[in-house]
């Protein structure tokens, strides 16, 4: 018996990094495949995927948002970021371009 959960207005933070100096092309290509098909899954169902904005990651599971009607875009994905980071960060920052179509939370 297969069940699936009802995941609609539910939100999931994904606590994520790769290492790709000490990881196989292998086990890369493996950990995107996995988060893509977690995105996907969560908005498609109508959940949220909160994330801590590790560059590639949500690189990822920004381009995933493709698959969400445009509506429903910015309730999908929040990305949290440091402010102590993006003050070193050069402008306009990665933070600055995801806010205009995801949900972009600047913590101190």
């Amino acid at each position: 018996m297969s069940l699936k959960p009802d995941i609609s207005n539910v939100v999931l933070w994904l606590s994520s990094a790769n290492d790709e100096q000490n990881q196989t092309q292998d086990q890369l290509n493996g950990m995107e495949s996995l988060i893509r098909q977690l995105a996907r899954e969560v908005y498609s169902q109508g959940g949220t995927l909160v994330h801590g904005m590790h560059p590639v990651i949500s690189k990822w599971l920004h381009e995933e948002l493709v698959h969400v009607p445009e509506d429903r875009r910015r309730g999908a994905l929040r990305l949290v970021v440091s402010q102590h980071f993006l003050d070193k960060a050069p402008s306009p920052t990665i933070a600055d371009e995801y806010a205009k179509t995801v949900t972009v939370i600047r913590t101190p």
